[in-house]
Protein backbone atom coordinates (compact mmCIF):
# COMPACT_ATOMS: atom_id res chain seq x y z
CA UNK A 1 0.00 0.00 0.00
CA UNK A 2 1.29 3.50 -0.74
CA UNK A 3 1.62 5.50 2.00
CA UNK A 4 -0.24 8.69 0.19
CA UNK A 5 -3.50 6.30 -0.11
CA UNK A 6 -2.75 4.83 3.52
CA UNK A 7 -3.01 9.02 4.39
CA UNK A 8 -6.17 9.87 2.27
CA UNK A 9 -8.46 10.58 4.57
CA UNK A 10 -6.48 12.21 7.40
CA UNK A 11 -6.40 15.25 8.05
CA UNK A 12 -4.44 17.79 10.61
CA UNK A 13 -6.77 19.10 12.72
CA UNK A 14 -5.30 21.41 15.62
CA UNK A 15 -3.18 20.40 18.55
CA UNK A 16 0.05 18.58 18.99
CA UNK A 17 1.88 17.07 22.05
CA UNK A 18 5.21 19.03 21.86
CA UNK A 19 8.12 18.12 23.99
CA UNK A 20 11.04 21.34 23.86
CA UNK A 21 10.13 21.48 20.28
CA UNK A 22 9.58 18.05 19.01
CA UNK A 23 6.82 16.94 18.26
CA UNK A 24 5.86 13.79 20.19
CA UNK A 25 2.21 13.16 19.14
CA UNK A 26 -0.46 14.96 16.89
CA UNK A 27 -4.22 15.10 16.78
CA UNK A 28 -6.05 14.42 13.47
CA UNK A 29 -9.08 14.37 11.77
CA UNK A 30 -11.07 11.29 9.75
CA UNK A 31 -13.73 11.97 8.01
CA UNK A 32 -14.94 8.68 6.48
CA UNK A 33 -14.58 7.13 10.93
CA UNK A 34 -16.14 10.40 11.69
CA UNK A 35 -13.61 10.03 14.63
CA UNK A 36 -10.18 11.60 16.27
CA UNK A 37 -7.04 10.16 15.48
CA UNK A 38 -3.55 10.85 18.19
CA UNK A 39 -1.30 9.53 15.74
CA UNK A 40 2.78 9.00 18.12
CA UNK A 41 5.50 9.91 16.39
CA UNK A 42 8.78 7.87 16.69
CA UNK A 43 10.04 10.72 19.00
CA UNK A 44 7.94 8.99 21.65
CA UNK A 45 10.27 6.22 21.86
CA UNK A 46 13.75 8.49 22.02
CA UNK A 47 12.20 11.62 23.83
CA UNK A 48 12.53 11.78 27.59
CA UNK A 49 9.21 13.64 28.68
CA UNK A 50 7.10 13.60 32.02
CA UNK A 51 4.21 11.02 31.89
CA UNK A 52 2.33 12.95 33.48
CA UNK A 53 2.10 15.62 30.52
CA UNK A 54 1.22 12.65 28.38
CA UNK A 55 -1.94 11.51 30.41
CA UNK A 56 -3.28 15.26 31.00
CA UNK A 57 -3.20 16.02 27.34
CA UNK A 58 -5.17 12.89 26.17
CA UNK A 59 -7.48 13.57 28.87
CA UNK A 60 -7.77 16.63 27.69
CA UNK A 61 -8.52 15.06 23.84
CA UNK A 62 -10.83 12.74 25.24
CA UNK A 63 -12.80 14.79 27.08
CA UNK A 64 -13.68 17.37 24.10
CA UNK A 65 -13.96 14.84 21.38
CA UNK A 66 -16.21 11.62 21.38
CA UNK A 67 -14.33 8.89 19.54
CA UNK A 68 -10.40 9.20 20.13
CA UNK A 69 -8.04 6.65 18.49
CA UNK A 70 -4.48 6.29 19.12
CA UNK A 71 -1.85 4.63 16.92
CA UNK A 72 1.77 5.07 16.40
CA UNK A 73 3.20 6.40 12.93
CA UNK A 74 2.79 3.94 10.29
CA UNK A 75 2.09 1.34 12.57
CA UNK A 76 0.53 -1.46 10.88
CA UNK A 77 -2.21 -1.54 13.52
CA UNK A 78 -3.17 2.14 11.99
CA UNK A 79 -3.21 0.69 8.73
CA UNK A 80 -5.45 -2.24 9.87
CA UNK A 81 -8.14 0.68 11.21
CA UNK A 82 -7.52 2.75 8.16
CA UNK A 83 -8.36 -0.14 5.90
CA UNK A 84 -11.37 -2.03 7.98
CA UNK A 85 -9.33 -4.70 9.12
CA UNK A 86 -9.70 -4.58 12.41
CA UNK A 87 -10.77 -8.36 13.49
CA UNK A 88 -13.81 -8.13 15.46
CA UNK A 89 -16.55 -11.47 15.36
CA UNK A 90 -13.81 -13.46 12.94
CA UNK A 91 -11.33 -14.23 16.22
CA UNK A 92 -12.53 -17.43 18.27
CA UNK A 93 -13.29 -16.20 21.69
CA UNK A 94 -10.04 -17.11 23.35
CA UNK A 95 -8.77 -15.58 27.10
CA UNK A 96 -5.42 -13.48 26.38
CA UNK A 97 -2.76 -13.81 28.84
CA UNK A 98 -3.57 -11.45 31.05
CA UNK A 99 -3.73 -11.27 34.53
CA UNK A 100 -6.96 -10.76 36.89
CA UNK A 101 -5.18 -9.20 40.23
CA UNK A 102 -8.53 -9.01 41.81
CA UNK A 103 -9.03 -12.80 41.69
CA UNK A 104 -5.84 -13.04 43.86
CA UNK A 105 -5.87 -9.86 46.13
CA UNK A 106 -8.86 -8.06 47.34
CA UNK A 107 -6.89 -5.13 48.52
CA UNK A 108 -6.70 -2.03 46.17
CA UNK A 109 -2.72 -1.30 45.59
CA UNK A 110 -1.29 2.07 47.19
CA UNK A 111 -2.46 4.10 43.69
CA UNK A 112 -5.56 2.28 43.47
CA UNK A 113 -6.60 3.12 47.34
CA UNK A 114 -5.53 6.53 45.99
CA UNK A 115 -7.57 7.06 43.68
CA UNK A 116 -10.68 5.96 45.48
CA UNK A 117 -9.76 8.59 48.12
CA UNK A 118 -10.26 11.35 45.59
CA UNK A 119 -13.46 9.41 43.82
CA UNK A 120 -14.72 9.16 47.41
CA UNK A 121 -14.20 13.21 48.07
CA UNK A 122 -14.98 13.92 44.56
CA UNK A 123 -18.55 12.05 44.90
CA UNK A 124 -19.19 10.84 48.54
CA UNK A 125 -18.76 7.35 49.79
CA UNK A 126 -22.11 5.73 48.57
CA UNK A 127 -20.40 6.48 45.03
CA UNK A 128 -18.08 3.97 45.13
CA UNK A 129 -21.25 1.33 44.22
CA UNK A 130 -21.03 2.91 40.88
CA UNK A 131 -17.52 1.98 40.12
CA UNK A 132 -15.87 -1.43 39.08
CA UNK A 133 -12.59 -2.09 39.64
CA UNK A 134 -10.91 -4.94 37.90
CA UNK A 135 -13.02 -4.81 34.78
CA UNK A 136 -12.49 -7.54 32.34
CA UNK A 137 -14.11 -6.34 28.50
CA UNK A 138 -13.42 -8.45 24.77
CA UNK A 139 -10.67 -6.85 22.94
CA UNK A 140 -11.29 -5.96 19.34
CA UNK A 141 -9.33 -9.12 18.86
CA UNK A 142 -11.02 -11.39 20.88
CA UNK A 143 -8.92 -11.64 23.94
CA UNK A 144 -9.90 -11.09 27.28
CA UNK A 145 -8.16 -7.45 29.01
CA UNK A 146 -8.78 -5.74 32.06
CA UNK A 147 -9.09 -2.22 32.95
CA UNK A 148 -8.20 -0.68 36.26
CA UNK A 149 -11.91 1.40 36.69
CA UNK A 150 -14.98 1.31 34.76
CA UNK A 151 -18.26 3.42 35.32
CA UNK A 152 -20.83 2.17 33.25
CA UNK A 153 -23.46 5.03 31.87
CA UNK A 154 -27.61 4.80 31.16
CA UNK A 155 -27.12 5.55 28.09
CA UNK A 156 -24.82 2.44 27.39
CA UNK A 157 -21.47 3.97 26.65
CA UNK A 158 -18.66 3.50 29.56
CA UNK A 159 -15.48 5.20 30.75
CA UNK A 160 -12.79 3.17 31.46
CA UNK A 161 -10.20 4.68 34.48
CA UNK A 162 -6.25 3.71 34.30
CA UNK A 163 -3.86 4.22 37.42
CA UNK A 164 -0.27 4.10 35.38
CA UNK A 165 3.14 4.20 36.58
CA UNK A 166 5.77 5.61 34.48
CA UNK A 167 8.20 2.12 34.79
CA UNK A 168 4.84 -0.10 33.04
CA UNK A 169 3.78 2.07 31.07
CA UNK A 170 6.25 5.53 29.61
CA UNK A 171 6.84 4.64 25.78
CA UNK A 172 10.34 6.10 25.98
CA UNK A 173 10.93 3.49 29.29
CA UNK A 174 8.99 0.45 27.77
CA UNK A 175 9.25 0.07 23.87
CA UNK A 176 7.22 0.18 21.03
CA UNK A 177 5.58 -3.40 21.49
CA UNK A 178 4.56 -3.40 24.72
CA UNK A 179 3.36 0.49 24.09
CA UNK A 180 1.46 -0.71 21.33
CA UNK A 181 -0.50 -3.36 23.45
CA UNK A 182 -1.50 -0.72 25.72
CA UNK A 183 -2.91 1.65 22.51
CA UNK A 184 -4.69 -2.00 21.17
CA UNK A 185 -6.10 -2.28 24.68
CA UNK A 186 -7.40 1.84 24.99
CA UNK A 187 -8.55 1.15 20.92
CA UNK A 188 -10.88 -1.91 21.80
CA UNK A 189 -12.63 0.49 24.50
CA UNK A 190 -13.04 3.22 21.95
CA UNK A 191 -14.67 0.11 19.82
CA UNK A 192 -16.84 -0.46 22.13
CA UNK A 193 -18.19 3.19 22.96
CA UNK A 194 -16.51 3.64 25.62
CA UNK A 195 -13.61 6.19 26.67
CA UNK A 196 -10.33 6.03 28.81
CA UNK A 197 -8.59 8.72 31.23
CA UNK A 198 -5.27 8.23 32.19
CA UNK A 199 -3.85 9.32 35.54
CA UNK A 200 -0.12 8.88 36.50
CA UNK A 201 1.74 8.09 40.37
CA UNK A 202 2.60 11.87 40.03
CA UNK A 203 -0.93 13.48 39.20
CA UNK A 204 -3.02 11.54 41.78
CA UNK A 205 -0.50 12.90 44.47
CA UNK A 206 -2.34 16.13 44.00
CA UNK A 207 -5.61 15.67 44.87
CA UNK A 208 -7.53 18.65 45.29
CA UNK A 209 -6.66 18.82 41.38
CA UNK A 210 -7.70 15.16 40.82
CA UNK A 211 -10.77 15.82 42.66
CA UNK A 212 -11.71 18.45 40.09
CA UNK A 213 -11.15 16.74 37.59
CA UNK A 214 -12.89 13.35 38.14
CA UNK A 215 -16.17 15.73 38.59
CA UNK A 216 -15.32 17.44 35.35
CA UNK A 217 -14.84 14.08 33.53
CA UNK A 218 -17.43 12.06 34.96
CA UNK A 219 -20.24 14.81 35.80
CA UNK A 220 -23.17 13.50 37.69
CA UNK A 221 -22.80 10.19 39.25
CA UNK A 222 -26.73 9.68 38.97
CA UNK A 223 -25.84 9.44 35.33
CA UNK A 224 -24.09 5.64 35.69
CA UNK A 225 -25.47 2.41 36.79
CA UNK A 226 -24.99 0.49 40.36
CA UNK A 227 -22.39 -1.80 40.07
CA UNK A 228 -22.21 -3.67 43.65
CA UNK A 229 -23.39 -7.12 42.75
CA UNK A 230 -25.19 -9.74 44.83
CA UNK A 231 -25.04 -13.72 43.51
CA UNK A 232 -28.06 -15.64 44.06
CA UNK A 233 -28.89 -19.12 43.04
CA UNK A 234 -31.40 -20.84 40.33
CA UNK A 235 -31.36 -24.55 40.67
CA UNK A 236 -29.08 -26.50 38.36
CA UNK A 237 -28.66 -30.18 37.03
CA UNK A 238 -25.94 -31.30 35.28
CA UNK A 239 -27.09 -34.47 32.54
CA UNK A 240 -24.92 -36.62 31.00
CA UNK A 241 -25.89 -39.07 28.23
CA UNK A 242 -29.27 -39.45 29.44
CA UNK A 243 -31.72 -41.16 26.60
CA UNK A 244 -34.56 -38.77 27.39
CA UNK A 245 -33.34 -35.07 27.72
CA UNK A 246 -36.74 -33.36 26.34
CA UNK A 247 -38.09 -35.23 29.54
CA UNK A 248 -35.63 -34.56 31.59
CA UNK A 249 -35.53 -30.54 30.81
CA UNK A 250 -39.13 -30.35 31.18
CA UNK A 251 -38.99 -32.31 34.42
CA UNK A 252 -36.36 -29.80 35.71
CA UNK A 253 -38.71 -26.90 35.09
CA UNK A 254 -41.45 -28.55 36.63
CA UNK A 255 -38.69 -28.75 39.69
CA UNK A 256 -38.36 -25.37 39.80
CA UNK A 257 -34.94 -25.81 38.38
CA UNK A 258 -33.92 -22.78 36.19
CA UNK A 259 -30.78 -24.06 34.21
CA UNK A 260 -29.57 -27.27 33.03
CA UNK A 261 -26.00 -28.48 31.64
CA UNK A 262 -26.33 -31.20 28.70
CA UNK A 263 -23.21 -33.93 27.53
CA UNK A 264 -23.68 -35.06 24.54
CA UNK A 265 -20.63 -35.44 21.72
CA UNK A 266 -20.12 -34.33 18.96
CA UNK A 267 -22.78 -34.23 16.16
CA UNK A 268 -25.48 -36.40 18.53
CA UNK A 269 -27.95 -33.28 18.09
CA UNK A 270 -27.51 -30.61 21.25
CA UNK A 271 -28.66 -28.16 19.04
CA UNK A 272 -31.85 -29.93 17.98
CA UNK A 273 -32.61 -31.07 21.92
CA UNK A 274 -32.18 -26.96 22.39
CA UNK A 275 -34.38 -26.21 20.27
CA UNK A 276 -36.96 -28.67 20.76
CA UNK A 277 -36.79 -27.66 24.29
CA UNK A 278 -37.75 -23.89 23.10
CA UNK A 279 -40.35 -25.28 21.62
CA UNK A 280 -41.91 -27.32 24.37
CA UNK A 281 -41.30 -24.62 26.92
CA UNK A 282 -43.18 -21.51 24.43
CA UNK A 283 -46.03 -24.12 24.23
CA UNK A 284 -46.80 -24.50 27.99
CA UNK A 285 -46.26 -20.39 28.42
CA UNK A 286 -46.78 -18.55 25.14
CA UNK A 287 -43.61 -16.87 22.51
CA UNK A 288 -40.06 -16.69 23.93
CA UNK A 289 -37.41 -14.10 23.20
CA UNK A 290 -34.16 -16.63 23.40
CA UNK A 291 -30.99 -15.87 23.22
CA UNK A 292 -28.15 -18.39 21.78
CA UNK A 293 -24.17 -17.88 22.66
CA UNK A 294 -21.53 -19.71 20.53
CA UNK A 295 -18.04 -19.08 20.40
CA UNK A 296 -17.79 -18.56 16.65
CA UNK A 297 -19.09 -16.90 13.85
CA UNK A 298 -18.93 -20.07 11.97
CA UNK A 299 -21.54 -22.13 14.99
CA UNK A 300 -23.71 -18.63 15.33
CA UNK A 301 -24.29 -18.69 11.28
CA UNK A 302 -25.50 -23.06 11.53
CA UNK A 303 -27.77 -21.83 14.95
CA UNK A 304 -29.32 -19.50 12.86
CA UNK A 305 -29.90 -22.06 9.67
CA UNK A 306 -31.32 -24.34 12.44
CA UNK A 307 -33.59 -22.31 14.07
CA UNK A 308 -34.82 -20.70 11.15
CA UNK A 309 -37.83 -23.21 11.17
CA UNK A 310 -38.17 -22.82 14.84
CA UNK A 311 -38.71 -18.93 14.78
CA UNK A 312 -42.87 -19.36 14.25
CA UNK A 313 -43.42 -22.19 17.18
CA UNK A 314 -40.62 -20.43 19.35
CA UNK A 315 -40.87 -16.37 19.09
CA UNK A 316 -38.02 -14.58 18.23
CA UNK A 317 -34.36 -16.49 18.69
CA UNK A 318 -31.47 -14.51 18.81
CA UNK A 319 -27.91 -15.78 17.88
CA UNK A 320 -24.69 -13.76 18.68
CA UNK A 321 -21.07 -14.81 19.42
CA UNK A 322 -19.95 -14.41 22.82
CA UNK A 323 -17.18 -11.57 21.97
CA UNK A 324 -20.63 -9.55 21.13
CA UNK A 325 -22.23 -10.50 23.80
CA UNK A 326 -19.41 -9.79 26.18
CA UNK A 327 -19.65 -6.33 24.53
CA UNK A 328 -23.27 -5.38 25.60
CA UNK A 329 -24.75 -7.85 28.34
CA UNK A 330 -24.58 -4.93 30.97
CA UNK A 331 -26.64 -2.61 28.89
CA UNK A 332 -29.10 -5.91 28.64
CA UNK A 333 -32.24 -6.01 31.33
CA UNK A 334 -31.55 -9.43 33.18
CA UNK A 335 -34.72 -10.54 32.07
CA UNK A 336 -34.62 -9.71 28.35
CA UNK A 337 -34.71 -13.01 27.81
CA UNK A 338 -36.76 -15.83 28.76
CA UNK A 339 -34.70 -18.77 27.58
CA UNK A 340 -31.03 -18.69 26.98
CA UNK A 341 -28.62 -21.67 25.58
CA UNK A 342 -24.27 -21.16 26.07
CA UNK A 343 -23.17 -23.83 23.30
CA UNK A 344 -19.63 -24.90 23.94
CA UNK A 345 -20.56 -23.92 27.68
CA UNK A 346 -17.46 -25.32 28.62
CA UNK A 347 -16.12 -21.99 27.67
CA UNK A 348 -18.45 -20.62 30.56
CA UNK A 349 -15.82 -20.23 33.46
CA UNK A 350 -13.92 -17.54 30.85
CA UNK A 351 -14.28 -14.19 33.19
CA UNK A 352 -15.75 -12.32 30.93
CA UNK A 353 -18.55 -14.99 29.68
CA UNK A 354 -19.32 -15.84 32.81
CA UNK A 355 -20.17 -12.66 34.10
CA UNK A 356 -22.59 -12.43 30.46
CA UNK A 357 -24.26 -15.66 31.97
CA UNK A 358 -24.55 -14.36 35.04
CA UNK A 359 -25.88 -11.34 34.40
CA UNK A 360 -28.87 -12.64 32.19
CA UNK A 361 -31.79 -13.74 34.74
CA UNK A 362 -34.07 -16.16 31.90
CA UNK A 363 -36.84 -18.44 32.99
CA UNK A 364 -34.55 -21.15 31.88
CA UNK A 365 -30.68 -21.05 31.02
CA UNK A 366 -29.06 -24.55 29.25
CA UNK A 367 -25.50 -25.08 28.83
CA UNK A 368 -24.38 -27.55 25.64
CA UNK A 369 -20.93 -29.23 25.89
CA UNK A 370 -19.03 -32.49 24.33
CA UNK A 371 -15.96 -32.04 26.63
CA UNK A 372 -17.00 -34.15 29.03
CA UNK A 373 -14.11 -35.65 30.37
CA UNK A 374 -12.32 -32.08 30.62
CA UNK A 375 -15.81 -30.61 32.80
CA UNK A 376 -15.18 -29.50 36.02
CA UNK A 377 -18.66 -29.72 36.73
CA UNK A 378 -18.56 -27.56 40.15
CA UNK A 379 -16.98 -24.93 38.76
CA UNK A 380 -19.55 -24.76 36.18
CA UNK A 381 -21.97 -25.54 38.33
CA UNK A 382 -21.21 -22.10 39.97
CA UNK A 383 -21.36 -20.20 36.50
CA UNK A 384 -24.87 -21.52 35.19
CA UNK A 385 -26.10 -22.00 39.11
CA UNK A 386 -26.23 -18.53 39.87
CA UNK A 387 -27.15 -14.94 38.41
CA UNK A 388 -26.41 -11.27 40.06
CA UNK A 389 -28.41 -9.55 41.37
CA UNK A 390 -27.99 -5.36 41.44
CA UNK A 391 -28.13 -4.44 45.45
CA UNK A 392 -25.92 -2.20 46.39
CA UNK A 393 -24.41 -2.61 50.04
CA UNK A 394 -26.96 -0.46 52.14
CA UNK A 395 -29.79 -2.84 50.34
CA UNK A 396 -27.93 -5.81 50.90
CA UNK A 397 -27.18 -5.25 54.34
CA UNK A 398 -31.18 -4.31 54.93
CA UNK A 399 -32.35 -7.69 53.47
CA UNK A 400 -30.53 -9.67 55.61
CA UNK A 401 -27.62 -10.77 52.87
CA UNK A 402 -24.75 -9.00 54.46
CA UNK A 403 -23.89 -8.05 58.45
CA UNK A 404 -23.81 -4.87 59.34
CA UNK A 405 -20.53 -3.07 59.03
CA UNK A 406 -18.40 -2.23 62.05
CA UNK A 407 -15.30 -0.55 60.83
CA UNK A 408 -12.22 0.13 62.21
CA UNK A 409 -9.57 2.73 61.30
CA UNK A 410 -5.79 2.71 62.36
CA UNK A 411 -3.68 5.74 61.91
CA UNK A 412 -0.23 5.63 61.62
CA UNK A 413 2.72 7.53 59.93
CA UNK A 414 3.84 4.87 58.06
CA UNK A 415 4.19 6.14 53.78
CA UNK A 416 2.91 3.66 51.46
CA UNK A 417 2.25 5.33 48.42
CA UNK A 418 6.05 4.43 46.93
CA UNK A 419 5.41 0.83 47.45
CA UNK A 420 5.31 -0.69 44.17
CA UNK A 421 3.03 -3.47 42.76
CA UNK A 422 4.14 -5.83 40.33
CA UNK A 423 1.26 -7.10 38.69
CA UNK A 424 0.86 -10.18 41.31
CA UNK A 425 1.47 -8.89 44.89
CA UNK A 426 3.49 -5.85 46.70
CA UNK A 427 7.46 -5.56 46.36
CA UNK A 428 8.65 -7.18 49.32
CA UNK A 429 11.98 -4.89 49.28
CA UNK A 430 9.80 -2.13 49.25
CA UNK A 431 7.41 -3.25 51.94
CA UNK A 432 10.70 -3.34 54.53
CA UNK A 433 12.64 -0.07 53.68
CA UNK A 434 8.66 1.69 54.58
CA UNK A 435 7.10 -0.77 57.07
CA UNK A 436 10.47 -1.40 59.39
CA UNK A 437 11.25 2.19 60.43
CA UNK A 438 12.23 2.58 63.74
CA UNK A 439 9.54 5.03 64.13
Amino acid sequence: MHWSTFYLNIKLFYDQFKVDDIVISTINQNSLKNCILIIDQESIFSTPFPYKRYCQKQNEWMRQHKKVYRFIEGDVELERFLNDHFVEEEAEYQLGRTFNRESVMADPTPLEYRFEECFVEAFGEEALKYIKREYAFITEEGKTAYVDYALFKKDGTWIAIEENGVSYHHPNIIGKAKYRQILKKQNSVIAANGIVFRWDTESLANREKIVDELKEFIGSIDDYLIQYSMVSQRGFVLHEHQTDYLNDLSGDRGEGKRSALVVLPTGTGKTTIALEDMKRMAAGRGKLNALVLAPSLDLTRQWEKESIQYQKQVGHIEVMTYTSAARQYYKDSPGKYHYVVVDEAHHGVAPVLKKAIQQYQPEFMLGLTATDKRLDAQRLENVFGSYEEKLDLKQAIEKGLLCQIRAFRLESNIDLSEVRFNGKDYVSADLERRIRVSS
